[in-house]
């Protein structure tokens, strides 16, 4: 899916700066050609490989480098803005062919089985709120399992088999309120109310949930792929923006006048936070979050690059219980105080090795804190009882790797070292305490072979290895496994077909627990061995794109499956743009009757469209639909209960999202006014039933009703 929502022509023209170097050695490539082809714009890079468009109006644009003896390279959604330097970076890989220059033309789709996560995306977009993973429910893939939080769910998946990744490295869970959208409150391993990571500071970053090659291990299920982007390093730029969400502050430059260096930073504090410290609630709740992100990138002699990031983030829900008299369900008897802390810091290191090979080394710390205080208040309200959790998470990850490009091969290896440590405890009539500790080990290799121009065949493997402290291997044995993967790519004309299947396997994340009536939880660290299949058929014409894809996953040691189809359409103009998908699968857990994610059928839709405006002014308005068949309420975001079992479904999901957005193009600055309103028709979506304590009957949890957001945000 290619966002190409060009505008016209206006008074204030941009400029777009760039480099164009070799993927390996990062050396300059002279005279490489540059175009924006719905722009007829076309450049050269100089002596030093850099590039310059002038006169480029604001808005969104693809762009294609091509240069002899290199695989021509497309980017999408580059975001042209007033008041800022758009900069472009384009890394062409060597070509086994030697091939006149060509120009690739423009797709209107994504890659099969993946979803582009990008800032411009959800600025324009209804219903994302610069959250990545809201931002990927926008796929009928990616399926919504209750919008208070962003949980999701793969096809049927569960969301707790899903996985955080930053520069390819495993990370916790980087979310806020993770607690938000759950049966019983209790934190959840892969979601939250709102993620820490803002689009704002992401750069190539993408959501996977079909085939991956072996680089990506220790995954079953979707990655979040992300990437934090460096900032300009031409002068200093900035961002604020206030909403109902909160206040956003970011600003990027050069760290000093003379070098290439750069530094990134976004500073985010809520509007729930600000009203909740003013002593304003929300339906007898105080919530509210901060979060800040940096990265600092640091060009090297002969081409290395070393850069830092660290992002982090606290948050806070307190719910005070009710007068006897005022409650209505069994949580209004309860003192309800949570209390969230996250942050991750590491670095990445780049070093080029002659002409053909690239050596890569990374390495991340990060740790998740999350504690609840629950107290029951009785009929005299006098305190009853009271359940006490506190989870602490924590991933050391680290990885090296090497790059080799052979000429019609290129040939990636490496090794992964993590290790995981994980504190539970839990305090209510009796006391539990529980300490994990285990190190995840795994060799991988990924073969590409281009063995014709238009057929590409990759081979990969990894072996893995899972050891457990000594307080755990009285139960578990230390566990080793290979996972093979092949995928084939044939491209003829228009039309593309690609095939693969393989072996993946991950080990099981704190949010995949058991809770039973004693609030006893059951614990398994072994990993889950899956197979995967897919085949795709992808055509392009110039505006209109669709594709289709067939996939399979079978869990064999946890005995579920999913199969099905998944159908994307894309029709896109320079003002108007549209993409609708359809995902028909059957998910079952062989061991019960019913399995809660299988919805067996999604639907989603996006509709936009620009008008400009006295050459200064653009008018957008976008929409957002989703149809969801309805889950059972057996289970809640991998939390199973026994005592609700029902054979009825929930009702279908069904939501309308719509944005309206108005830009103003200044000499040196954008700004822009927007209302997003989630769930427009005010739909009271079911969430999940449980059986209540003060009612002593079922109770049904709805979901999020209309949310309207407004904001106001400059650039400049």
């Amino acid at each position: 899916m290619i966002a190409l929502l060009m505008v016209g022509h206006f008074a204030f023209p941009q400029t777009i700066e760039g480099l164009v170097i070799d993927q390996i050695d990062e050396s300059p490539l002279i005279g490489a050609n540059l175009k924006i082809p719905y722009l007829n714009l076309q450049t050269v890079a100089d002596q030093e490989g850099k590039f310059k468009f002038d006169k480029v109006p604001p808005g969104t644009y693809i762009m294609t480098a091509s240069f002899v003896g290199f695989k021509p390279l497309q980017q999408k959604n580059i975001w042209v803005k007033n008041g800022k330097v758009t900069f472009v970076t384009f890394e062409l890989e060597q070509s086994s062919r030697e091939l006149d220059e060509v120009t690739i033309q423009s797709s209107s789709i994504e890659q099969v089985s993946s979803i582009q996560i990008t800032e411009e995306k959800t600025n324009r977009l209804a219903g994302t709120y610069f959250d990545p993973a809201r931002l990927a429910t926008t796929s009928a893939n990616a399926t919504v399992t209750n919008d208070q939080n962003n949980a999701i769910s793969v096809r049927g998946l569960p969301p707790s088999l899903n996985s955080w990744r930053i520069e390819g490295l495993e990370i916790v869970n980087p979310n806020h309120l993770t607690g938000a959208g759950i049966f019983n409150d209790q934190p959840a391993g892969t979601s939250g109310g709102v993620n820490i990571l803002s689009a704002q500071v992401l750069d190539q970053s993408q959501f996977l949930y079909g085939h991956m090659n072996s680089n990506y291990t220790n995954a079953s299920a979707g990655v979040f792929d992300m990437k934090m982007r460096n900032g300009y390093s031409g002068d200093h730029q900035f961002t604020a923006q206030a909403s109902f969400i909160g206040f956003d502050l970011s600003a990027e430059g050069p760290l000093t006048s003379k070098q290439k260096a750069s530094y990134l930073v976004n500073y985010r504090y809520s509007f729930t936070g600000l009203l909740a410290n003013m002593g304003v609630d929300f339906g007898g709740e105080k919530i509210g979050f901060q979060d800040l992100s940096a990265t600092v990138n640091l060009p090297l002699k002969k081409g290395a690059d070393l850069k830092f990031f660290t992002f982090g983030g606290v948050s806070f829900n307190d719910f005070e219980h009710k007068t006897l008299e005022e409650s209505e369900i069994e949580k209004d008897r309860k003192d309800i105080f949570y209390d969230g802390k996250m942050g991750a810091v590491g670095a990445v290191y780049d070093q080029p090795i002659g002409k053909k090979t690239v050596f890569t080394l990374k390495s991340a710390y990060s740790r998740s804190f999350d504690e609840r205080k629950e107290s029951f208040y009785d009929d005299t309200n006098l305190q009853d009882s009271l359940f006490n959790t506190r989870f602490e998470y924590e991933i050391l990850a680290n990885r090296i790797k090497l790059f080799h490009h052979l000429g019609n091969h290129s040939l990636e290896y490496g090794q992964t070292v993590n290790l995981y440590t994980r504190k539970e405890n839990l305090l209510t009539s009796y006391s539990i305490r529980n300490f994990f500790k285990h190190e995840y080990y795994s060799t991988f290799l990924t073969w590409n072979w281009n063995i014709f121009k238009n057929f590409d065949l990759e081979l990969g493997s990894s072996y893995n290895t899972l050891r457990y402290d000594r307080s755990e291997r009285t139960q578990n044995k230390n566990e080793s496994w290979v996972e093979p993967r092949i995928k084939a790519d044939y491209k003829i004309n228009k039309i593309s077909f690609s095939i693969g299947t393989g072996i993946y396997n991950s080990t099981l994340t704190p949010g995949f627990l058991t809770i039973n009536d004693n609030f006893q939880r059951a614990f398994n660290s072994n990993y889950r061995a899956t197979s995967r299949s897919f085949s795709s058929i992808g055509y392009n014409l110039d505006r209109l794109a669709f594709s289709l894809e067939a996939f399979n996953y079978n869990y064999f040691d946890q005995d579920f499956k999913s199969n099905g189809v998944s159908f994307k359409a894309n029709y896109t103009t320079p003002l108007i743009y549209s993409n609708v998908e359809a995902t028909l699968f059957k998910a079952e857990r062989i061991s019960k009757d019913i399995y809660p994610y299988d919805i067996e059928q999604s639907y989603s839709f996006l509709l936009g469209k620009k008008w400009n405006y006295d050459n200064s002014r653009t008018l957008s308005i976008n929409t957002r639909g989703i149809y969801q068949g309805g889950m059972y309420p057996e289970a809640s975001n991998g939390f199973y209960r026994n005592n609700i079992e029902t054979q009825d479904r929930l009702t279908p999901y069904v939501r309308l999202d719509l944005r309206i957005q108005w830009i103003r193009h200044r000499p040196k600055a954008t700004t822009s006014w927007s209302l997003d309103i989630q769930n427009v028709t005010n739909r009271k979506n079911e969430a999940f039933e449980y059986l209540d304590s003060f009612t002593n009957q079922k109770e049904t949890q709805y979901q999020l009703g209309m949310i309207p957001i407004l904001a106001y945000r400059v650039e400049f």
